[in-house]
């Protein structure tokens, strides 16, 4: 069991604090009775209870206090798994830990370095799901593909050069797991990311790579190490070196950067190649490649926060309570404590929720916003059903110009039964809509939130704008360039925008009928640019088709592949 709230248990320190008030006041009044006659006589007259029930009474209510600082610490017990839809692509991280990653040519040793840049890159990811592979002699799979970057730093963690029971390298039998494990079916959305030495002692590293071109994987390298090349130090338990890693012949072994190899794989597949950096430079790189390639929906089960048990407590709390009250003349008055305490009680899940939506906006308005969006996808793990988190998602991803993203957080907002959200969410989407000059579905979407707010300016300048545009759309490109031209004569003054627009008349005449015929090309390839990007938003569409398939893939994956068990020469 854990406890979202457990500073709250220092209000326990109140109870015997309350205990000892009761006792004392009711010494006090028993005193008071006494000096106005006899005891038995005041008792009859007062018509007070029995100290038997007086004291079940104040037990009860001691307990029920209890019960509600447990209830207000918000314990946890058990974890739940909540369906998370994002934007992104598969990626799969591929760490050499075989010893020849012990080489300490890299600060503390190319395996720690690796790990920290597998680290920093999880740490950038906005909507990707993430998965781990460990090899040495063989593959194996660490952390299956995920959108939960906790749980794939806590897999990364685990890695060492003891992970893998067989020593050596072997890159091709990494490439090949990881293809195995991507979807099948899907020939794009995939990327391989592998740090390594590039020291492969055994597979097919050609037939490796034709595979991965054939299955669509995009494979990225990174090289640790130098190609000079360096001694692997064997160490004792306290750290100490006890001597070097030797072959078969004695003589020992320098693990040297092979940047061949690693590049070949890199150019092969369509990624790129890069040395490792103390400034881990490549890291942001290759995000960077990754962002820029074309996204799918992901939809994974993941770990939420443990869920919250809080209710039993105050359940408990309640009984109490009530029976309490059929043993007091004061009826009613603990109860409407506890029903003043149930309000004023945090709900632990929203609690959080609200922590980390205010943590995001605040981001936001200091202009961080993949911070910001990094924050709202973590509420969204909360509440992923929550319009509110859609909506600032969509805020937070307009910001970065992903407009067809932002479009669809808007619309999942825009099903919230508060009218101030859907109103504003038509609003933002009538906003992206006009970005991507899909002009007549944002005329809708404006039309949508002037019906929910017939008072909204904006959203009455932008359909002003709209109609304007759709106008001076349809005429002759010779007439937008007239048009074009007078506003700029306006802004520079009246005598230098006459002697401009006498210039130009003049080259006009001058161009003749080839002046036209370019005209004509020009107004021809944007009509066939704007046929091609609605080619693209219709292929955008599909990916939601894709799902279930990944879904069906995903269990039938493989996680070790079968490799040669033979004796192994090259143990490093």
């Amino acid at each position: 069991m854990g406890f979202a709230y457990p500073f709250l248990f220092l209000l326990l320190w109140a109870i015997p604090f309350l205990a000892g008030l009761y006792f004392f006041s009711e010494k006090i009044k028993s005193r008071r009775l006494n000096l106005f006659g006899e005891p038995e006589l005041m008792k009859l007259l007062s018509g007070a209870t029995s100290r038997k029930k007086q004291r079940i009474k104040a037990v009860l209510v001691v307990i029920a206090i209890l019960a509600l600082i447990i209830a207000a610490a918000g314990p946890q017990i058990g974890t739940k798994m909540t369906d998370i839809k994002r934007k992104g692509v598969d990626v799969f991280i591929a760490i050499d830990c075989s010893k020849s990653m012990l080489a300490e040519d890299i600060v503390p040793n190319r395996l720690s370095k690796a790990k920290l840049e597998l680290s920093s890159f999880i740490n950038k990811l906005q909507g990707d799901r993430i998965g781990i592979i460990a090899f040495a002699g063989m593959a194996f799979l660490q952390c299956p593909l995920t959108l939960d970057y906790n749980a794939a730093k806590m897999f990364l963690d685990l890695i060492d050069t003891n992970l893998i029971p067989r020593p050596g390298t072997n890159i091709p039998s990494a490439i090949r797991l990881a293809i195995e494990s991507f979807v099948r079916k899907e020939k794009k959305y995939k990327a391989l990311i592998i740090l390594t030495d590039g020291e492969s002692h055994e597979g097919n590293i050609d037939d490796a790579i034709e595979e991965a071109k054939r299955e669509g994987v995009r494979i990225y390298t990174v090289g640790f190490g130098s190609p000079a090349g360096e001694p692997i130090a064997t160490r004792d338990e306290n750290g100490n070196i006890t001597g070097y890693l030797k072959d078969k012949n004695g003589e020992v072994v320098m693990s040297r950067l092979d940047e061949a190899t690693l590049q070949k794989i890199a150019l092969e597949t369509g990624g790129q190649y890069y040395r490792a950096t103390d400034g881990e430079i490549e890291v942001d790189r290759i995000y960077e490649e990754i962002s820029g390639m074309e996204k799918k929906e992901l939809q994974a089960k993941i770990y939420s926060q443990r869920e919250n048990r809080y209710q039993y407590f105050l359940l408990i709390a309640l009984v109490l309570l009530l029976f309490e009250m059929l043993l007091s003349e004061r009826k009613g008055v603990f109860v409407g404590l506890f029903l003043l305490l149930i309000f004023l009680l945090p709900d632990s899940g929203y609690a959080s929720l609200r922590a980390k939506i205010n943590k995001g906006t605040r981001l936001y308005n200091q202009g961080k916003f993949e911070e910001a969006l990094r924050e709202y996808q973590d509420a969204q793990i909360d509440q992923p059903e929550s319009h509110i988190v859609h909506f600032n998602i969509g805020d937070a991803v307009y910001k970065t110009q992903d407009y067809i993203r932002a479009l669809e957080e808007f619309t999942k907002a825009s099903y919230a039964k508060d009218r101030s959200i859907q109103q504003k969410s038509s609003y933002n989407a009538g906003n992206c809509l006009y970005k991507v000059d899909r002009l007549e579905e944002a005329l809708q979407q404006y039309r949508k939130a002037l019906d929910l707010n017939p008072d909204d300016r904006d959203a009455k300048y932008n359909m002003e704008l709209i109609y304007k545009k759709m106008r001076e759309s349809k005429k002759p490109v010779q007439e937008q360039e007239k048009n074009k031209k007078e506003a700029e004569q306006k802004k520079k003054g009246e005598g230098k925008g006459k002697k401009k627009e006498e210039e130009k008349k003049e080259k006009q005449s001058q161009k003749g009928r080839g002046g036209e015929e370019k005209d004509k090309q020009e107004q021809k390839q944007q009509q066939e640019q704007k046929k091609s990007e609605i080619s693209k938003e219709d292929a955008r569409r599909i990916l939601d088709a894709l799902q279930e398939t990944e879904k069906k893939a995903s269990r039938e994956r493989k996680k070790v592949v079968p490799v040669y068990q033979g004796v192994v020469v090259k143990d490093w």
